[in-house]
């Protein structure tokens, strides 16, 4: 069993890893978003133009639902999402942490698409599992098992 988890906590890291890897080779500019044509083609599970321009759309509308900056802010996810101004949301708090690959408290469109990126239909399952269990990951428990 303890070996189980160290590999979940192992799978968890590469996964990390391989984002922040992804993300400082591949979006350079600010916003995160550049030509629609050059993000489908950098996406892990090749994402069509079509969808990022749609998904670009869904972007502007959520970052612009509070503060309109170009930035999804955490209320903004939170509210988009999950219908949900409670600021005391852990799961709503952890999606977003996730999304935030560059950890600066916002969402660039890069970081957004990304993450989408993980539920497309040819998303290998093996991210999609990896994506849950960091929704869920062990770090996350003990913290609550502590605050108890």
């Amino acid at each position: 069993m303890e070996q189980s988890l160290q590999d979940q906590l192992q799978a968890k890291k590469s996964v990390s890893n391989m984002q922040k890897v992804y993300w400082k080779q591949k979006v350079k500019n600010k916003s995160g978003y550049k030509d629609p044509a050059v993000l489908a083609s950098e996406t892990p599970c090749k994402v069509t133009v079509n969808e990022v321009k749609a998904l670009y759309d869904l972007f502007k509308r959520v970052s612009s639902s509070i503060i309109d900056d170009g930035l999804i802010q955490k209320e903004e996810f939170q509210h988009s999402v999950f219908r949900n101004n409670n600021k005391q949301n852990l799961f709503a708090d952890r999606v977003f942490d996730l999304f935030d690959v560059k950890h600066k408290g916002v969402i660039e469109f890069g970081e957004f698409l990304c993450s989408l990126s993980v539920f497309h239909p040819s998303a290998p399952i093996a991210d999609k599992v990896a994506f849950l269990f960091n929704c869920t990951s062990y770090d996350k428990l003990v913290t609550l098992r502590e605050k108890r």
